[in-house]
């Protein structure tokens, strides 16, 4: 192993994911296949996903093994420059200067002028039926969004869980974050469902007829997970 690549792990993430979008670009990996540049422990990729920088994935053949993609820096500039103009609005230095509830509200209030989402699952059903929902929401967006969505809700301390083509690709055991907001990040967003959209304390929700209609499209074990 060469000297630059050991003095890799004396880098912050941000240089370390740097190093390794020089590596890998568009390529997924795992860990095997990092530590073949730079000498880590297990932990830096769980690190590096938790801020952001990578979206972590079951490998479709052993559904035991964690692959990585790494977001691009475009879309990680994104999320970081919107965040930066979030603070400035709030007027806060760090996040943790206010709730993480009202946090997550702000992040969607002052996201949906910049890109499409709405509020879906039982999340949406409890602006229409009040009722108990817990930590866990659900945000469904376009497929092709998820690499600038993923890095904002990871870097406000939220636990994102991705669903695509109505599979979990990351499941996360969240009884290890039971203080964290869970969002899950339903990739099935279609412009109908957006074009339906009603706005509820300021928000994009769900129509109450494609709700009911995304129900019946989704299964029902999934749709209860997206609660």
């Amino acid at each position: 192993m060469t000297k630059e690549a050991q003095s890799k792990t004396k880098y912050p993430l941000n240089q370390i994911y740097a190093y390794l979008y020089y590596k890998f670009k568009e390529k997924d990996f795992d860990f095997n296949e990092i530590s073949k540049f730079i000498p880590i422990d297990r932990s830096v990729p769980s690190r590096l996903t938790n801020n952001g920088y990578v979206i972590s994935f079951y490998d479709v053949i052993d559904y035991r093994k964690k692959r990585y993609r790494l977001v691009s820096p475009e879309d990680e500039a994104f999320a970081s420059g919107f965040l930066t103009e979030l603070k400035n609005n709030l007027n806060i230095t760090k996040f943790e200067d206010i709730s993480i509830d009202t946090l997550y509200y702000e992040v969607l209030r002052n996201l949906k002028e910049k890109l499409k989402y709405l509020i879906g699952g039982i999340h949406a059903f409890n602006y229409y039926v009040p009722t108990i929902i817990g930590n866990r929401y659900n945000l469904m967006i376009f497929k092709e969004d998820l690499d600038k969505f993923y890095p904002i809700i990871a870097k406000i301390n939220v636990v994102p869980l991705i669903v695509i083509d109505n599979r979990i690709i990351n499941q996360k055991n969240l009884k290890t974050y039971p203080n964290r907001i869970n969002v899950v990040l339903d990739c099935s967003l279609t412009e109908n469902y957006y074009n339906s959209a009603l706005l509820h304390d300021e928000l994009p929700i769900l129509s109450p007829e494609y709700l009911i209609l995304d129900f019946l499209i989704k299964e029902r074990d999934l749709y209860y997970i997206l609660a």
